[in-house]
C-alpha cells in the first residue's frame, strides 16, 4: 500500500540547502549534514545560529510532503509529531520539493528497548500503545490511500482480493523469483492465499494507518520522573485510511527480538485506547503486514535494494519455513 515506486532525486549541494534552510526559517544557518538518503527522498539536519535543530526533507513528489503536511495537522492535537515549520513545494529554491520540520529531540525506540528490563520495557509498551491508539482515532469515509486532500482514494478490490492479487503480481516477477527462490515464492503465494479471507474481518475500517509504525520512527523522552513519554511519530508519508491492525503488525513484525514485557503491554495498551482486536488478530495484523513485505520486494525488484527490501526477503523466507505469516513469540 505504500503507492508508487521511487525514482532517482538530484541531490542539491550543502550550500544551496543551507541557503535554502536559512530563507524558509528566516534566520542564518550554521550547520547541515545528512540524515538519511534514499531514491526519492533525502533527509538533513540542519542547526541554526540559536542552536535550534530542524530538519530539512526532500522529495521529488511534491505531493507526498503535502500529504505529510495535511496528516500532521490532522492529528497534531491528539498524536506527538514534528510540526513542519517551513516548505517548498514548488521546488524553487534548490530545485526539488521540500519541507522544514522541528527536529524532534530525544531517542528513538529502538534505542530505548535495547537492553531494557521488564518494567521498563512495560513501561515503553504503554506509551507506544497509547500513542498507536491515538493514530487510530482519526478516521476516514472509507479505505483507501491517502493523498494530500486526505480523501481516500478506494482501494481497487477488497482486502482479501487486494493481498492475493499483489501477492500473485509481485511474486511472479522474474527477479523476485530469482531473490527469493521458487519454493519460497510460491509457498509465499500460498500463504498469502491461506490469510487473505480473514481479512474480511477489517476490510471497512477507515481509521489513520501509519503504515510505517515502529521503533525507527517513534521518539521518546523522559518526564522528571524518567518515565518514558512518546515526543514524536515520525514519517507519515505511506499514512492510508484502513485497519489499525497494519500498524500492529508492522511494530510486531520482529516480535521474537523484542521483550515480551513490551509486546504484552503494546498490545493491551492499544485495545485500552480505542484499537480492536478480534478473533485471530494476530494473523490478521500479519497479513496486512504482509502488503508492506511485498511491497518493500516489489521496489527490490526496480533496483531499490536498501535494508526494507533485505528485510522483507530474510521475513517472507522465514514465514514460508515455519508455514505461517504470524511471527514467532518473544522469547
Amino acid at each position: 500500500m505504500h503507492g508508487e515506486g521511487p525514482q532517482p532525486v538530484p541531490r542539491p549541494g550543502l550550500a544551496a540547502l543551507r541557503m535554502a534552510a536559512a530563507s524558509l526559517l528566516g534566520t542564518a544557518v550554521d550547520v547541515v549534514e545528512p540524515l538519511s538518503g534514499g531514491a526519492r527522498r533525502d533527509t538533513y539536519r540542519v542547526i541554526d545560529e540559536t542552536g535550534a535543530r530542524f530538519v530539512v526533507r526532500l522529495d521529488r513528489q511534491a505531493a507526498s510532503l503535502e500529504k505529510e503536511i495535511a496528516v500532521t495537522l490532522l492529528v497534531g492535537d491528539h498524536v506527538p509529531v514534528a510540526p513542519v515549520v517551513g516548505a517548498d513545494l514548488a521546488g524553487e529554491l534548490v530545485g526539488v520539493p521540500l519541507t522544514v520540520s522541528v527536529y524532534a529531540e530525544g531517542e528513538a525506540l529502538d534505542t530505548a528497548l535495547a537492553g531494557a528490563g521488564d518494567d521498563e520495557a512495560a513501561a515503553l509498551g504503554e506509551v507506544v500503545g497509547r500513542a498507536l491508539g491515538a493514530v487510530g482515532a482519526s478516521t476516514f469515509d472509507a479505505p483507501g490511500l491517502l493523498g494530500p486532500t486526505l480523501r481516500p482514494q478506494p482501494f481497487d478490490r477488497p482486502l482479501p482480493d487486494l493481498l492475493v492479487a499483489m501477492g500473485d503480481r509481485v511474486l511472479g516477477e522474474a527477479a523476485a523469483r530469482t531473490a527469493l527462490g521458487d519454493a519460497v515464492a510460491d509457498g509465499y503465494r500460498a500463504l498469502l492465499r491461506e490469510a487473505a479471507p480473514a481479512l474480511e474481518a477489517v476490510a471497512d475500517e477507515a481509521a489513520l494507518v501509519h503504515s510505517d509504525f515502529n521503533g525507527k520512527n517513534l521518539v521518546l523522552i523522559r518526564d522528571p520522573a524518567d518515565a518514558p513519554i512518546v515526543s514524536a511519530v515520525l514519517d507519515w508519508e505511506f499514512a492510508f485510511s484502513g485497519p489499525p491492525l497494519a500498524d500492529v503488525g508492522n511494530m510486531l513484525r520482529r516480535q521474537e527480538r523484542m521483550p515480551a514485557a513490551f509486546v504484552d503491554r503494546f498490545v493491551a495498551a492499544f485495545a485500552e485506547h480505542g484499537g480492536s482486536l478480534p478473533a485471530g488478530w494476530r494473523s490478521i495484523a500479519a497479513a496486512l503486514d504482509a502488503f508492506a513485505l511485498l511491497d518493500f520486494l516489489d521496489r527490490g525488484t526496480r533496483g531499490e535494494h536498501g535494508a526494507g527490501y533485505t528485510e522483507a526477503c530474510s521475513l517472507i523466507e522465514e514465514a514460508v519455513t515455519r508455514g505461517d505469516l504470524a511471527p514467532p513469540a518473544p522469547a
